[in-house]
């Protein structure tokens, strides 16, 4: 022992001595301290990247179902506008055959609103699934990084008191982002029900005031057609009702223009009107279908079309730049995976082979120990030996299946992860292109689909004037052919006289002008039937406003605190890190 201690200084000093000339004594290995931090730093850094992705992942779910929902919700909202159109269509359909046509039409758009509904509550359920699903990864996340950091744990008092508050605080972090994403999700839903809660009072209220109006309408043609007829009578009166039969052949001579000339040529105008007006309105829905539409709102049954509020060209263009990015970084992914899984490939075969061998090395390893048990004259040192031999080999193939299987496990991720990136390319392409059409169609223009509407506005309101003109003129050609029936009774009733026909022409006139009172009295109460409609429609819609603006005040609060975690955990890290070089 003294010889022992007089030797290590000495060997100590010789290596001291050496080290001006050589590093031949250097022990150049790391501590197996240092070599453990090392190893914790770089699964602590794992940890955090995981738990990132999976919060990531989580906002993204909510992000894509609140677009899956909106896209839902436009497809409805066309589906019931064209339901509207075929409706109507059904209603002035003049012939059987032009009635089925629309009446399929009627069941086809039925079937894409309900088709649509269906795809929004699918969207909803997947998105409901998959977020309860990625947090419950990033719970474990969370608690995989905090075992990590309490790894990194040493005799360094700053250093626990920091990994201590890091931990606490990334956990307040994960629990808010997730809470955000939760109830953004469910910010998705309300407001998806407030739409459709809007759009079905709006479509209830819209149908029952459409009614009234065509109550109305047909009213007081009623009353314009008696003004007709009250006036005639006047000038028939006026005259001491003598000569009806030059009156009837003077009314005959009236109408007949009215039906051969005046009226064809109100029929010609009506039908450009309504050609010009149907290609305005073609015009406009071509431009909707190049994904334009931010929003879709209620129908408008006054303008004949649903209402919806446009991206501008500058929100497209946005939009644009962030799709292509996504597509770089897709594209990038992509290559980065279909490197890893080159590489995997080309080291499975020599593991597989690997193990092959090392499961022939367990079979040899049997039969000579079996021939050396066999064998009278073997030692028992021979036997321990065999039977290390196999212990030692199927130890050798348990090693060889496990890089085997991992890499192959790997390989097996890797394919599938370049099957998720091909798809989203291909769908993250096909937008781009979308996105670039629509940018097109607004040819730099923010107001471009204004201008289409305000000239579907146009020539609808033109339409409108057609319609109303050729009205009238049938309205007056009714009112000449009551009137020819009217003195016809007259004039060929029994016991007729000039004084009996003067009575009878007084008699008509009362008539219409009380029918005329009833009739302005029923439009007053039509009106009022329209106001109170207005009135009772929201009350409901109005609640469920409040609960969203109430859901919004907590997604905000939670963001603002989101925020003031995340610098107390970044304020911490940054000391972890320090600490931990």
């Amino acid at each position: 022992m003294k010889k022992l201690k007089f030797y290590i200084p000495v060997l100590a000093i010789a290596c001291a001595g050496i080290v001006f000339s050589t590093t031949s004594c250097v022990d150049d290995s790391e501590s197996q301290s240092v070599t453990n931090l090392r190893g914790a730093k770089a699964d602590q850094l794992k940890a955090e990247a995981a738990l990132a992705t999976a919060q990531a992942e989580a906002a993204k779910i909510a992000a894509t179902a609140e677009a899956a929902l909106k896209n839902a919700q436009a497809e409805a909202a066309k589906a019931q506008a064209k339901l509207t159109e075929a409706e109507a269509a059904y209603k002035a359909a003049q012939t059987e055959a032009d009635k089925e046509k629309w009446a399929a039409e009627i069941e086809l758009a039925k079937e894409a609103a309900r088709q649509a509904k269906a795809q929004a509550d699918v969207a909803v359920k997947a998105a409901e699934y998959q977020l309860a699903q990625m947090k419950l990864q990033a719970e474990i996340e969370l608690l995989n990084l905090q075992n990590q950091l309490e790894m990194l744990k040493n005799d360094d008092p700053v250093l626990v008191d920091a990994i201590g508050k890091y931990s606490n605080f990334i956990g307040q972090v994960n629990a808010k982002k997730t809470q955000i994403a939760e109830k953004n999700l469910t910010l998705t839903k309300m407001n998806a029900l407030l739409a459709d809660k809007t759009a079905s009072k709006e479509e209830a209220a819209a149908t029952q005031i459409k009614y009234k109006n065509e109550q109305i309408a047909s009213v007081t043609e009623a009353i314009e057609a008696n003004k007709i007829e009250i006036a005639n009578w006047n000038v028939l009166l006026a005259k001491g009702g003598a000569d009806i039969e030059a009156e009837i052949a003077e009314l005959k001579k009236q109408r007949d223009d009215l039906v051969y000339n005046k009226s064809v040529v109100s029929h010609k105008a009506l039908q450009a009107a309504t050609d010009a007006t149907e290609a305005a309105y073609q015009e406009v829905m071509d431009f909707r279908d190049l994904n334009t539409v931010k929003t879709w709102l209620s129908y408008d049954y006054d303008k004949q079309i649903q209402m919806v509020g446009y991206y501008t060209v500058g929100e497209l263009k946005n939009r644009l730049t962030d799709e292509k990015t996504y597509l770089a970084n897709m594209e990038k992914s992509l290559l980065e995976m279909e490197t890893k899984y080159n590489e995997a490939e080309k080291n499975i075969e020599s593991l597989y082979n690997a193990y092959l061998a090392a499961q022939q090395a367990v079979v040899k390893a049997e039969a000579d120990r079996d021939a050396v048990y066999a064998n009278v004259a073997s030692t028992q040192d021979q036997k321990d030996a065999a039977d290390a031999a196999v212990t030692a080999a199927y130890t050798a193939r348990g090693v060889a299946y496990t890089k085997y299987t991992d890499a192959q496990s790997d390989l097996d991720s890797y394919q599938s992860s370049i099957v998720y990136y091909k798809e989203y390319i291909a769908d993250a392409k096909s937008g781009i292109a979308d996105l670039e059409t629509a940018i097109a169609a607004y040819n730099n223009d923010s107001n471009a689909p204004r201008t289409l509407e305000t000239a579907y506005y146009t020539a609808l309101t033109a339409k409108q004037d057609a319609q109303k003109a050729y009205s009238d003129l049938q309205a007056e050609i009714s009112a000449l052919e009551s009137e020819m029936y009217q003195l016809s009774n007259i004039y060929y009733s029994e016991g007729y006289t000039t004084s009996a026909s003067i009575d009878y022409i007084k008699g008509q006139i009362e008539y219409l002008e009380n029918a005329n009172i009833d009739n302005t009295n029923y439009i007053a109460q039509l009106n009022r039937d329209i106001n109170e409609i207005k009135e009772n429609k929201t009350v409901d819609i109005a609640l469920l406003k409040l609960d969203i603006s109430e859901l919004e005040a907590e997604i905000a609060k939670l963001t603002v605190e989101l925020g003031v975690a995340q610098k107390q955990a970044d304020a911490a890290k940054a000391i972890v890190d320090a600490r931990t070089k």
